[in-house]
């Protein structure tokens, strides 16, 4: 592990995290979105990969996470090609915000929900059940159909 995960005795608020780091990046987004045209998307991503190390320095020393450097080279590949494909990512999304309304960059990049999923069931090996199949096939299908009606929107002119 990069992070150790030892307990602190404060497990009550793990699952807040995810909570504030939701909020966090739907404010970022709308954010982001007001800066439309004026700045670059990759000027934005710059900035975004400072202030992320800034925060991530700060969040884990409040935390008292130990950082940990892998010892293997295979576990130092996967944390270099995680930092390269996120940052990728955020690239390609701040790009789609300066192009695209908020809500439907962030609608179609839900897709990443479903992707690891099946990343988790197919290349872990990880059980799944009807329900989880059933949550997957409706966030790809909504963002597919989302996807579709804009883009016939944007070459047809037809508004749904």
């Amino acid at each position: 592990a990069v992070v150790s995960t030892q307990s602190t005795g404060t497990e009550w608020w793990y699952p807040v995290i995810p909570l504030l780091a939701a909020i966090f990046l739907a404010l970022g987004y709308c954010v982001q979105r007001s800066i439309g045209k004026a700045v670059s998307s990759f000027t934005v991503s710059f900035y975004l990969v400072i202030c992320q190390i800034i925060a991530g320095t700060i969040f884990n020393f409040v935390s008292r996470a130990d950082w940990v450097i892998p010892e293997c080279h295979l576990p130092r590949l996967l944390l270099l090609i995680a930092a390269l494909l996120t940052g990728t990512m955020f690239a390609s999304l701040n790009r789609a915000l300066a192009l695209i309304p908020a809500t439907t960059a962030v609608l179609i990049r839900n897709l990443d929900t479903v992707l690891a999923y099946l990343s988790q069931v197919f290349v872990f090996g990880v059980a799944t059940d009807a329900v989880s199949i059933g949550g997957a096939a409706l966030v790809m299908s909504g963002t597919i159909l989302i996807t579709l009606t804009k883009i016939l929107d944007l070459t047809c002119g037809v508004e749904f």
